[in-house]
């Protein structure tokens, strides 16, 4: 009885030595340290997660331009004339400068040889005569253009259109580009160098 008492107090002792005592706490800082970024990670895991999903639905419901191909500008394009074009300069709420705008565009891609005379009237508005001898006053979006170039632009210039009605629902214009709106537009101010060889 005496050889175990000896024992269990000679157990308490080394518990309680100081070098016992340092491993220890030792071991459970490191334990909470541990815990402690293993929570960091997890918050931030989640944070990712949720974000991620809220830019994909945020991405889905509301994508800054519809048109990315020929077939879209026809679907796109009375809401693109009626909704985008006042965006960029307030005479353009009026329906006879939003068709002068459209056919001045169209009549710039045929100076540079980009349109044929026939695809630009097919595309003008109130050039087209119906067999009843009528004029439309509509574009006729049936049948692509043929030069790549100026389908580039044509689609470039409708999305940079919707790129503007979104950027004014989404936030604040400055007061420069609310006044310079289409001189501040990327399609029409930034330069693209060519090398003619």
């Amino acid at each position: 009885s005496n050889a175990s008492t000896i024992l269990y107090s000679q157990g308490q002792v080394d518990a309680c030595s100081p070098r016992v005592y340092i491993i220890c706490m030792l071991g459970v800082a490191l334990t909470w340290v541990s815990v402690i970024t293993i929570s960091f990670v997890a918050m931030y895991m989640c944070f990712t997660i949720v974000f991620l999903g809220y830019g994909l639905a945020l991405a889905a419901t509301n994508q800054v331009g519809s048109v990315k191909v020929w077939g879209d500008i026809g679907k796109f394009f009375d809401r693109i004339q009626s909704k985008c074009f006042p965006v960029m300069s307030r005479s353009l709420m009026f329906t006879k400068n939003q068709e002068l705008v459209w056919n001045h565009f169209l009549d710039s891609l045929h100076a540079e040889y980009l349109l044929t005379a026939a695809e630009r009237d097919r595309l003008h508005f109130g050039r087209n005569v119906t067999s009843a001898g009528s004029f439309k006053t509509f574009p006729d979006f049936t049948k692509t253009v043929k030069s790549k170039e100026a389908l580039r632009r044509i689609i470039q210039f409708c999305w940079s259109c919707e790129a503007m009605l979104k950027q004014s629902k989404r936030m604040s214009i400055p007061e420069y580009r609310r006044w310079f709106q289409v001189r501040t537009m990327p399609s029409w101010t930034v330069m693209v160098p060519c090398y003619a060889e």
